[in-house]
């Protein structure tokens, strides 16, 4: 028995069968398909579909204009030691049954060929002794058909419509995998050829920067091929993180699939050394998600996007966002909001960085046990967010960050380097007190006293740094409010950005 996915066996497009074989092998060559190396894409289709089906042969072609070009397969052996099939790696066009799926771009399913006097006198009947099969169209995103997915059967069997199904969802899906990946793949060598391109030539580039006296014009041009190598330098980085992420991925996986003992029973010290690498693969997987965040490689740091802001899903993003870092510490995230305004209008990633990098720098300075609290309210026509560390065995009225703490002991004394004694002891016996921060201040002070090596937390004041800066391009500001008696807090205040569309 023979069926087809649909019966039209002409097309309406108004091109001759020329030029549609013409459009056809552009499309595949388009797609650099004919390079002959293998595609795990395709592998795995072809290896899929043969379980799935439980056929003994499938295939994956490429129609050209004399023969079926293999690019996958699986079980040909099946149709003979040493046969023409597997050794060339193609069939002809004319013995192909692929040939009657591309005259009309639906399936074939031939359940019977022996009992058809059409497909009885085939090559692959006759000769291979193929008795069961189902052609797939593979249809490349401009609607070409490039080629089919097949199995085969050496005997006769029915096949049922979940199975055609299967096979048109996998052949549907390797295309678009592979030219997904294809595309990715030429985009990257176009940004590699860009760069090189505009560094011709590079040690003649790198010779400049070994002559110290040459005329302004000279300098200049080497300060412009300097940041050129800068960005090649980076656009690599960029891909070396991304590639970091998968081997990641397979240790922490497998690691888990061996400390579940499925593959044999482990002793204490295994166990012991299969947790120390899970655990380490998870750390340097979540490093890496903290490198990415920086978003370093943005192209428009100070561009902003505004847009109206649900500050409770906001809210929770964050908590989501931080809780890992949090429980690595063995602290707890609370969050609190204001009843009332929900909606803001403000730049989301902007905000959402800068309080990242600060919650990161309170987390990393508090102490074990302790809960970070975050409040959003309103006041002025600002949106204001509260972040201060409470301690439960000193109950809710512990509403400070840690007056301890080695961070606001250095954010203090770097404020007050240049100011009186008097004025600092005002500020640290006193009521509640309150200090903008100015990134530039703060980063000039920070910087003298760094060089010295006199500057504890040094990983908390770079990402507290690095928030204050991020909150200034957004035009808000950050405070400490509080005293050394009643504790401190960090105040971010962001104005709503009114757009002009």
């Amino acid at each position: 028995m023979i069926h087809l996915g649909q019966r039209i066996f002409c097309y309406l497009d108004g091109l001759t069968p020329e030029e549609r074989e013409n459009q056809r092998v552009k499309a595949i060559q388009d797609l650099g398909l004919l390079n002959g190396e293998t595609i795990p894409i395709f592998e795995e289709a072809t290896q899929t579909a043969a379980r799935f089906l439980e056929t003994p042969i499938s295939i994956l072609g490429l129609i050209l204009p004399q023969n079926l070009l293999i690019k996958s397969a699986i079980g040909l052996s099946h149709l003979g030691l040493m046969n023409n099939i597997s050794s060339k790696r193609e069939i002809e066009r004319e013995d192909s049954f692929a040939l009657y799926v591309i005259d009309s771009p639906h399936y074939l399913v031939i359940e019977d060929t022996y009992s058809d006097s059409f497909f009885a006198h085939s090559v692959l009947a006759q000769y291979y002794g193929i008795r069961a099969y189902i052609g797939i169209p593979l249809i490349s995103a401009e609607n070409i058909c490039i080629g089919v997915l097949e199995v085969m059967d050496l005997v006769p069997r029915k096949f049922a419509q979940k199975e055609i199904e299967f096979l048109n969802l996998t052949a549907r899906w390797c295309v678009r995998e592979y030219e997904n990946n294809y595309l990715l793949k030429l985009k990257r060598i176009e940004n590699t050829k860009n760069n090189v391109q505009e560094t011709p030539n590079l040690t003649q580039n790198l010779e400049k920067y070994t002559i110290s006296n040459r005329e302004l014009e000279g300098q200049k041009n080497s300060k412009d091929s300097g940041n050129k190598v800068f960005q090649i330098k980076v656009d690599l980085l960029k891909e070396i993180i991304q590639e970091l992420k998968s081997p990641l991925t397979s240790i922490i996986g497998m690691s888990s699939i061996l400390g579940r003992e499925i593959y044999g029973v482990l002793n204490n010290k295994q166990k012991e050394y299969i947790k120390v690498i899970r655990e380490s693969g998870q750390n340097l997987s979540e490093l890496i998600e903290e490198i990415i965040s920086l978003d370093i490689f943005g192209e428009n740091q100070t561009s902003f996007k505004i847009a109206p802001v649900d500050l409770e899903m906001f809210g929770e993003e964050i908590i989501n966002l931080i809780e890992k870092k949090a429980i690595q510490h063995k602290q707890k995230l609370e969050l609190t909001i204001e009843p009332g305004q929900r909606i803001w209008k403000l730049d989301k990633e902007k905000i959402r960085q800068s309080l990242y990098y600060l919650l990161i720098s309170v987390i990393n300075s508090a102490e074990l046990n302790s809960i970070t609290m975050i409040h959003f309210s309103f006041k002025f026509n600002l949106f204001n967010i509260t972040i201060w560390n409470s301690h439960p065995w000193l109950g809710d009225s512990a509403s400070s960050i840690e007056g301890e703490s080695s961070l606001i002991n250095n954010i203090l004394s770097l404020y007050f380097a240049e100011e009186n004694e008097s004025k600092k002891q005002e500020f640290l016996t006193g009521n509640l007190g309150t200090i903008q921060l100015s990134s530039g201040k703060l980063f000039k002070s920070w910087n003298k006293v760094e060089q010295k090596n006199n500057l504890h937390c040094y990983q908390e004041m770079l990402t507290l740094l690095l928030s204050c800066q991020i909150i200034e391009t957004h035009k808000g500001n950050l405070t400490i409010q509080g005293s050394e008696d009643l504790g401190y807090r960090y105040v971010l205040q962001f104005p709503q950005i009114i757009t002009n569309h």
